[in-house]
């Protein structure tokens, strides 16, 4: 591994540890209510939110709003486990900013598919570049995990055409994952996820894989947003219904995926399931 690829995974490990002690100073109450944010600081967060244009992806004040996201997150997370007052949802829902997450997810997703691969030559050896990069790729895991996590609740589903377009989205990742099954089984994604780098591995190929993770990763969640979407069905606007079985035949897509079971990956010889 090159001296740039090793300093470069260095960055991204201290932004990472950065990012969680914030999360965790932040507050002043987290000692005392086991929170990462109190209600205040994430209304603050939430209320900051705004979409940024793709030229912007990666300035200081994009990177600003992710560490913001990530923190979001985590206390999003948080709140669901430790079945305490889910206040991230409420205020994203209050302040209608929901839309704003699912125009970020999918300007994120734009710019991978036609940026990425125009910027990526200029990129490599630089590592201060590789670390904005991999942050961007993770963008997309954050945005996409905090959506799952808000979006099993009714009044977190009356996004307008933004629900249309957030549906798109998690059908495309389901198509991905179906056509990369074999992949998925084989182990590559979960190795990726987990740090495991191959020594003769170029940094473009190990990027590559990163970013395979992030559409794994990213799959995974629209499953769960598909699944709260037609949970609520019969509450939600006759375009979602067209969109589910007309647009895209969901249930053939789900099908495939069921009996293709992509959370099963294999390790060791044998197979476990993939918990995200």
């Amino acid at each position: 591994m090159s001296i740039v690829t090793v300093r470069a995974s260095f960055l991204v490990c201290i932004f990472v540890v950065m990012m969680l002690l914030l999360s965790l100073v932040r507050s002043p109450l987290c000692s005392m209510t086991d929170s990462l944010l109190t209600s205040a600081d994430a209304e603050c967060l939430i209320q900051k939110l705004r979409p940024f244009p793709i030229a912007d992806i990666g300035t200081g004040r994009w990177l600003a709003q992710h560490a913001d996201l990530e923190q979001l997150n985590m206390q999003a997370y948080h709140s669901v486990i430790s079945k305490t007052e889910e206040f991230i949802k409420e205020s994203l829902v209050a302040h209608d900013k929901l839309p704003v997450l699912i125009e970020e997810l999918l300007a994120v997703e734009l710019w991978r598919a036609e940026i990425w691969p125009r910027l990526s030559i200029h990129v490599f050896g630089q590592p201060q570049a590789m670390l904005k990069s991999h942050i961007v790729a993770r963008h997309e895991v954050v945005i996409s995990n905090l959506l799952q996590t808000v979006m099993h609740h009714t009044d977190a589903l009356q996004s307008g055409d933004s629900l249309l377009e957030l549906l798109d989205y998690a059908l495309r990742k389901l198509v991905w994952l179906n056509t990369n099954t074999a992949l998925v089984h084989a182990g590559l994604f979960a190795s990726a996820d987990a740090g495991i780098s191959n020594l003769e591995q170029s940094p473009e190929t190990e990027f590559a894989n990163r970013l395979a993770c992030v559409d794994f990763q990213s799959a995974l969640g629209a499953i769960r947003v598909v699944r709260a979407i037609t949970e609520c069905i019969c509450e939600l606007p006759l375009a979602v219904v067209n969109k589910l079985l007309k647009d895209h035949d969901t249930p053939s897509v789900l099908a495939t995926c069921i009996m293709a079971s992509p959370w099963r990956q294999k390790h060791r010889g044998k197979f476990h399931v993939v918990c995200h």
